[in-house]
């Protein structure tokens, strides 16, 4: 497939990809994981659509399976994403036991 073809998929399909699978998924970096996986599943099935509505079906089949998946995957709700972690706080008693000018 040309650069040009995967461009033109990465940029009509992406937005709705990842729209459909964080309002499966409710998680940003799920979505975006279901996102790549989709686009890299077309761009390698070599699929040839009789036209663009018989594509975009396919792909947001795709999308829908495929969150369907992680949901049922024993991985899904067991993970976090870095940002949801909170921010690790340097113990104040080994902090204060140091010199003042070390």
């Amino acid at each position: 497939m040309e650069e040009k073809e995967a461009r033109r998929i990465l940029e009509t399909y992406a937005d709705m990809i990842l729209r459909i699978s964080y309002s499966y998924l409710r998680q940003t970096y799920d979505a975006e994981d279901i996102c790549q996986n989709v686009i890299l599943k077309y761009l390698s099935s070599h699929q040839r659509f009789d036209s663009r509505e018989h594509e975009k079906a396919w792909i947001i089949r795709t999308t829908i399976n495929a969150c369907k998946d992680l949901r049922k995957s024993a991985f899904f709700g067991k993970t976090i994403g870095l940002d949801a972690l909170p921010e690790r706080a340097v113990p104040e008693e080994p902090v204060s036991v140091l010199p003042k000018y070390w």
